[in-house]
Parts: C-alpha cells; sequence; structure tokens
C-alpha cells in the first residue's frame, strides 16, 4: 500500500482500518442535521506521555490521509477545534436553512437546541458510571470507587446477616 504507520511500518490493514472507523462516524452521523460531525478522540488518562499522544495522532492522521485520499468515500475526515467545528456548522445551517433568528450577540446556532453543562455520562467499568467527561479528577474517581466497593461489601455483609439472623431467629438490629 505504500503508507507507513508512525513507527514507519506498512500499514497492511489501513483500509480495513479506516473503513471500520468511517461506518461508526457514519453511524454517529444519524444522529446530528448536518454532516459536520464533532468526535472527541481520547479519554481519562490518555496521552499521559508524549509518545502515546503523538502514537494516536499519527494513527488518526493515517486513517484520515487514506479517507480523504479516496473521493469514492464520500467523506472528509481532520483534526480540528471547537471553533473550526462551530464555524463550519453555523456556515452549513445558513446554507441548509436551519438558522432562525437568535438574540444579537448569542452563541447559539439558529434552529439547533442549545444546552448548556456537562451532560455527557459514560461507564467505564460494569458498574462506575460517570459524568465529567472533559473534567480528569482522579483523586475523587479514586475516593468515589473506595466508597462504592465499601457500601457494596456492607450491602453483601447485611443480606448475609439478614439470612442468618432468619435462619437462627437472632433478635433484631436496632433501626433509625
Amino acid at each position: 500500500m505504500g503508507q507507513t504507520s508512525s513507527g514507519n511500518q506498512p500499514v497492511e490493514n489501513i483500509q480495513e482500518r479506516a473503513l471500520k472507523l468511517l461506518d461508526q462516524y457514519r453511524k454517529k452521523l444519524t444522529l446530528y442535521r448536518t454532516n459536520t460531525l464533532l468526535v472527541p478522540l481520547g479519554g481519562d488518562f490518555c496521552y499521559i506521555s508524549i509518545d502515546e499522544a503523538e502514537a494516536q495522532f499519527q494513527n488518526y492522521r493515517t486513517l484520515f490521509d487514506y479517507i480523504n485520499s479516496n473521493p469514492s468515500l464520500n467523506a472528509e475526515a481532520h483534526f480540528g477545534t471547537l471553533d473550526e467545528y462551530f464555524r463550519t456548522l453555523r456556515g452549513k445551517a445558513d446554507r441548509i436553512n436551519y438558522s432562525l433568528p437568535v438574540e444579537a450577540g448569542s452563541d447559539q446556532i439558529g434552529g439547533f437546541s442549545s444546552l448548556s453543562g456537562d451532560f455527557f455520562t459514560y461507564a467505564d467499568r460494569q458498574l462506575d458510571y460517570w459524568s465529567g467527561y472533559y473534567i480528569s479528577r482522579p483523586f475523587f474517581k479514586a475516593v468515589d470507587r473506595v466508597l462504592e466497593q465499601t457500601l457494596r461489601a456492607v450491602e453483601v455483609m447485611m443480606a448475609s446477616w439478614h439470612t442468618y439472623c432468619q435462619r437462627a431467629q437472632c433478635e433484631k438490629l436496632a433501626t433509625r
């Protein structure tokens, strides 16, 4: 294929990986009003070292180069800033008549709903759900995990104690 990865090793499966990535982007795009898609890359504890960040950047650049060099895919992928994304989105909204009048000086894009706050929730383990995806507070997340584990251990102990006491006809624990 001639294309190489960040380690200058030939990438034999660049087409497969690029098509898989593009398929995921197209599925996500069905949830949007325009064909402009914002895909944040990374997550908590990503890009801790410059080598990791550079490798990821090179890998995505290789995939984007493949996508952009194949017009038959009818797609364009590139890195950008939030400012570039919203500028492009405003331009597309204007062209397809999604724009409605908004207050002067407003950052809102006419015709699009607007919510503020951090509503991006995710799960990084079976029972660990988080909001605040773009805020990395590892200390508080670690304390929260310890607290959840402790609470779960107490719940299991109480269930076991309750079962034991039903059989042994123990006195009930004092409750508040």
